[in-house]
């Protein structure tokens, strides 16, 4: 198994409507020689792939839909799907549904019209094949001259293999452009995953949140890069090096974004990457950042240190009650945190529990802006222990995150963290500490640790598809 080194999400995507839902994985190293490699599909090919012509899906997604009593899928109007999945590499070929057909037919389940012409639909009016849940991001083929093609990716679809409901799936030619552009520049970032399709920066208010961007050149001639933010982004963005120039053969050139606030907030902009290639423009990448202000907390005794809180949206914030703190009244599809800033090396140990839906609502552990852990569901009180390196005048960050979805309340539907201690290790165990205080007026923070490739932290789509069989027929899952 090839690790991912870097996930580049699109940046139009749109989980209410799955428009631009397509991403760029780049593995740590290159694939062996005896692996298949698909081309993207041309334009021509692809205008000649009408209905009635056959594509196959392939995937390790569920092959059994059962039950329809889970979590509600208010994206699609569907309930999510339930059923068994696949160690087996499958594979199934279907026919083209003319997308006006398509849309008929998820109009009379959604009552709106929901396939975009950036997507295909595939299946049998009597269903049985299809893909299905788990299958999400995997290949849909076509073969065209005895070429086969990177056709579409799986995307979405109401259930799993019905009769009259088609999978749903991107048409990789209506991205060809963004892919190329994305083929020119390795880009990592030192938080490297954030919330979804962004980077996330967590800092108090008048303190800065700093973003190391390492650019590595995949061309084999020059490039102008500039660095820059989407329109109208917030004022507490800023970038120290807005041009780099990167000479052919894998010229590597870095620049830092800092994002601080003198008020509690949550900012939101995209980084732009405008390539250049010998004066003509040759491609963008960009990618979104998220930056939240908080306010200073008092958590009492038991939480000493420079504590701050609050939410993306509303004045919710984390409470104290007794010995711990939780994360109150978190509304639906809010993001509610907890900041504390520490000094030194040595080890970071508390415990944590969630109460809440499972999969959907998640708590997650952010150490220096890099997302290290999570908890789903009602777990019970877990003890975490982590080790932090670096110098002695080195200020971190620790962030509990608690992320909500649109609906559905379950258990406490709360988070919950007691007994943080930092300090050195007096002895070998992992729970004896010589306590070190908190920072007390630290105004920047600074990167810690090596570059990580850029990618994501998500929670799992409801409604997106994978593979399956039904009925006894073979199905797919990716």
């Amino acid at each position: 198994m090839i690790k991912v080194a870097e996930a580049f999400m699109h940046p139009g995507y749109d989980p209410e409507t799955m428009r631009g839902d397509i991403a760029i994985l780049r593995l740590e190293s290159a694939a062996p020689a005896d692996i298949p490699i698909l081309p993207l599909i041309p334009e021509m090919q692809a205008k000649g792939m009408t209905e009635g012509e056959m594509v196959t899906v392939l995937g390790w997604g569920l092959i059994e839909e059962r039950g329809e009593n889970a979590h509600e899928d208010q994206d699609k109007g569907a309930p999510a799907v339930q059923g068994s999945g696949t160690d087996v590499l499958r594979s199934v070929t279907l026919p083209i549904v003319d997308n006006a057909k398509c849309n008929d037919e998820y109009r009379a389940l959604t009552a709106k019209d929901t396939i975009l012409d950036e997507e295909v639909c595939a299946g049998i009016d009597r269903g049985g094949l299809d893909s299905c849940q788990g299958d999400s991001g995997g290949p849909l083929t076509a073969t065209v001259g005895g070429t086969t093609y990177l056709f579409g990716v799986v995307s979405w679809g109401i259930g799993c293999a019905r009769a009259k409901v088609p999978g749903v799936y991107t048409r990789i030619s209506a991205h060809t452009d963004w892919l190329a552009s994305k083929m020119l520049l390795e880009v990592a970032t030192s938080t490297g995953r954030g919330l979804g399709a962004v980077i996330v920066l967590f800092a108090g208010v008048d303190r800065a949140a700093t973003l190391s961007v390492v650019i590595n050149s995949l061309a084999s001639a020059a490039l102008d890069v500039s660095l820059g933010f989407a329109k109208n982004a917030p004022k507490g963005f800023s970038v120290d090096i807005p041009t780099l120039s990167l000479a052919a053969g894998g010229k590597v050139g870095q620049a830092v974004v800092t994002y601080s606030s003198d008020k509690a907030q949550v900012d939101t902009t995209e980084l732009v990457l405008e390539v250049s290639e010998g004066g003509r423009e040759a491609g963008e990448q960009s990618f979104g950042l998220t930056a939240f202000s908080l306010p200073a907390v008092d958590f009492g005794a038991a939480f000493q240190g420079d504590w701050f809180s609050g939410a993306d949206s509303g004045r919710n914030a984390w409470v104290v009650d007794g010995g711990e703190i939780n994360s109150g009244t978190t509304k639906d599809e809010q993001t509610n945190v907890a900041l504390m800033y520490f000094k030194g090396a040595g080890e970071l140990s508390f415990k944590w529990r969630s109460s809440s839906e499972d999969t959907y609502d998640l708590l997650y552990l952010f150490l220096d802006n890099e997302p290290v852990d999570a908890l789903t569901g009602d777990s019970g009180w877990v003890t975490k222990s982590v080790l932090i390196e670096g110098g002695e005048e080195e200020v971190h960050t620790v962030a509990f995150a608690f992320v909500k979805d649109k609906s559905m309340g379950k258990y406490q539907d709360r988070a919950f963290v007691k007994d943080v201690q930092f300090g050195a290790r007096a002895q070998a165990g992992m729970e004896r500490f010589a306590q070190v205080p908190a920072v007390a007026a630290v105004k920047t923070t600074t990167v810690s640790g090596a570059v990580r490739a850029a990618g994501k932290v998500g929670r799992r789509g409801r409604g997106l598809r994978g593979a399956m069989v039904e009925g006894g027929e073979e199905g797919v899952s990716a």
